[in-house]
């Protein structure tokens, strides 16, 4: 397992639409580590395939009824089994189980990612709509990118795909495939988090989360803000659903193979009304254009700061000119 380090400190968590529904609020999280990949069908085989892998009953214990009788009845079969494909067919149980018999074997605490440790992983601190910037980017995750009604396009699948091949949706901490591919086991129930939902959302009772999308779904649903609420229980099987694995503090027992760390860089939130804020992704080239484009239109709202774009304080426009100085000058283009 490689791992990624995500730095401790606030984030923003979840969002308001522009319907009033969901609420986005700062929370705060210690440091922390998420696998750079999903976990794959050559990494699950290995505790399916272990004496004391699957079928030891300490890895279950505790776990509710529905996972000892999934357990009796065997793991569920992988319908891709390509080696670096990400393993799917596989219960919020399995996830559980396998992440207690990892850790014995590593020797620190493995286990699946909180919901809030998944969000900031995908978003970073300053609150991405998905794991490369604001807005869905054609090619950039394995999803399906075409219209409902269409089953054949450039870029659609039909299919998980190998772990980390749309190296231009890593998420700001280097992390891969937290937009689509399959979706992702969390660790808690809806219930361990509900300060973060709004009054309106449905209590679908204990379910467990899924993030991040999948091969299936549409670009809206392979958001880093979007949750799957209460719409998996947790023996689920699905050729749609796997999961990866996170690490809280630092093992002192055994050193972790570390991917080259990242720094998330300052990110264009939809939610500001700081013209400073704004104004500043809007004149900067390293952010990607549509960034800058969706900086220019909200600035609107609050006003463009800048000289020379808006109005006098008589009211009149406020135009500052260039100084264009006499002389001789090239007029026209020879031809060829």
């Amino acid at each position: 397992i490689v791992w990624c380090e995500v730095p401790g400190g606030e984030f923003i968590m979840g969002e308001t639409d522009k319907y009033g529904y969901g609420k986005a609020l700062k929370i705060t999280l210690q440091r922390f580590y998420i696998s750079k990949y999903l976990v794959t069908h050559t990494q699950f085989q290995t505790f399916l395939d272990a004496k004391d892998g699957y079928s030891n009953s300490t890895w279950w214990k505790d776990l509710h009824v529905d996972g000892f009788s999934q357990r009796g009845q065997r793991e569920g079969q992988q319908k891709w089994p390509l080696a670096n494909h990400p393993r799917e067919h596989v219960s919020w149980y399995d996830a559980i189980a396998f992440s207690r018999w990892l850790s014995t074997k590593l020797g620190y605490t493995i286990t699946l990612p909180t919901e809030g440790q998944w969000e900031k992983a995908a978003r970073g601190a300053f609150g991405r709509e998905y794991p490369w910037g604001n807005g869905y980017q054609i090619g950039f995750a394995n999803i399906h990118n075409e219209p409902p009604s269409i089953t054949i396009g450039p870029n659609l699948v039909r299919q998980t795909t190998a772990v980390g091949i749309y190296p231009q949706g890593v998420s700001p901490y280097g992390i891969h495939d937290l937009s689509g591919n399959v979706w992702e086991w969390v660790l808690q129930s809806r219930q361990a988090h509900k300060q973060y939902l709004s009054d309106d959302d449905e209590d679908n009772g204990s379910y467990t989360h899924l993030r991040g999308g999948s091969w299936k779904t549409h670009a809206d649903q392979a958001s880093a803000v979007y949750s799957s609420f209460g719409s998996a229980p947790e023996d689920n099987l699905s050729d749609d659903v796997g999961f990866r694995l996170a690490i809280v503090g630092t093992p002192s027992s055994s050193p972790l193979n570390l991917a080259e760390p990242k720094a998330d860089k300052p990110f264009f939130l939809r939610i500001t009304s700081d013209p400073q804020r704004l104004l500043a992704v809007m004149l900067n080239p390293e952010h990607p254009p549509q960034e800058r484009a969706e900086a220019g239109r909200e600035i609107n709202k609050v006003g463009d700061p800048r000289p020379g774009v808006g109005l006098r304080s008589d009211g009149l426009p406020d135009i500052i000119w260039c100084e264009v100085p006499g002389g001789e000058f090239t007029m026209g283009a020879a031809g060829e």
